[in-house]
């Protein structure tokens, strides 16, 4: 077995060895297969990230393709696909995934014309792998244009990030990169539900940074967030439906919601009870309130699982008979994978969820990964794959 093992590591350094000597695919595809003697195609589950002067270009015109910054090779994550689990449970071995260079052509859209000005968005073309991540892209500026592509933010600081207050403050700018220089950006922001400034209702609210139409971020790029949460109705002198309390549990309406309370559960231990209710030990309740799709997370790893192996769900989560569509979850290499990754004392019930996607390592489920003296309750709505 040891044999085998070593055997397998070696022909997978050797594929490594042809991409970099630019031995044609067909032939790096053949000694992937490995004992077999078929070809396979390797899958491409993420790759790494282009540098901003790469993402982002600005060039004058007149400016030819061949002068542009197009590289042949891309850094990816291929999925080897071992199914041997006697090779992929030692930990000491790691055969499942790869890191190699993958060569690359590029297209673009509109097609490239340097003497005209605009913008133009290059695609890499790959043969022979099957792609199961977000694909980098290019953009090349010509000439003048309005729009200033930002590259990155600068993170917004927690007590900015994350208010529970009934008076929540929004900065009217942000920081941010452009043409590699710090600059602030001016925004507004947008509520992911109806909020009213006046008199703002009990619950929880995800704002996002909107630009005015002179700025554009880079692909795949998100916006600076605010979560605020309410603690109670304007002029009311007590906490009322939605608090997050047993008797009036935290009422989750959409998507952004659902994503904020996954930030807040794995960003420390007892983050969610902190923010709510400054204890950590406190007791949360949350109740669903319409069904969600989940489609808008579907993007290079997925969907971010509500709590981990550090910092787990421990509040109960009342589904109410709604359903999750969308899920999808790409972290083969990572234990603990679903819509919840690990509930500790917890409890989901009345939940379904449909149309899963989940590529995870060890203890992947639909609505939870691991159970930890917790409990699942699906009296009458299924989970399906």
């Amino acid at each position: 077995m040891k044999t085998k093992k070593i055997s397998r590591v070696l022909s997978l350094l050797l594929v490594f060895a042809l991409i970099l000597g630019n031995t044609p695919i067909g032939q790096v595809l053949a000694y992937a297969a490995g004992d077999t003697g078929s070809v396979q195609s390797l899958e491409i589950i993420a790759f790494e990230e282009l540098a901003p002067e790469i993402e982002v270009q600005r060039v004058p015109s007149g400016t030819d393709e061949s002068e542009l910054n197009l590289p042949d090779m891309l850094m990816a994550t291929v999925n080897l696909g071992s199914d041997d689990t006697s090779i992929t449970t030692d930990p000491a071995i790691d055969i499942n995934t790869m890191d190699i260079p993958v060569p690359v052509t590029w297209t673009s859209s509109p097609s490239y014309n340097g003497d005209n000005d605009g913008e133009y968005i290059f695609i890499p073309l790959i043969e022979n792998f099957t792609i199961n991540a977000v694909t980098p892209i290019i953009r090349v500026l010509v000439g003048e244009t309005a729009k200033n592509i930002i590259s990155d933010f600068t993170e917004l600081t927690e007590e900015v990030c994350w208010q529970n207050t009934m008076t929540p403050q929004f900065p009217e700018t942000v920081e941010g990169i452009i043409d590699g220089a710090t600059v602030q950006i001016p925004v507004t922001w947008e509520a992911d539900h109806p909020y009213d400034a006046d008199c703002p209702q009990r619950g929880l609210y995800v704002f996002t940074a909107v630009l005015s139409e002179d700025y554009e971020t880079a692909y795949g790029m998100e916006l600076p967030r605010i979560t605020v949460y309410i603690p109670q109705n304007a002029g009311m002198m007590m906490r009322m439906a939605g608090s997050g309390t047993t008797e009036s549990p935290l009422e989750i309406y959409t998507a952004s919601q659902l994503a904020e309370i996954a930030v807040l559960v794995n960003s420390k231990l007892g983050g969610l009870e902190r923010f709510l209710f400054n204890n950590a030990d406190a007791a949360v309740y949350l109740k669903l309130m319409n069904d969600i799709d989940l489609s808008g997370y579907q993007g290079g790893e997925g969907w971010m699982p509500i709590g981990t192996d550090s910092y787990p769900f421990k509040g109960t989560f009342d589904g109410n008979n709604k359903v999750i569509t969308g899920l999808k979850i790409n972290h083969s290499d990572t234990e603990c994978q679903g819509l919840f990754g690990y509930i500790s004392g917890g409890t989901v019930r009345n939940l379904g969820v449909i149309n899963i996607n989940i590529q995870g390592g060890l203890n992947v489920g639909g609505v939870a990964g691991y159970l930890e003296n917790s409990g699942i309750m699906l009296p009458s709505i299924k989970t399906i794959f």
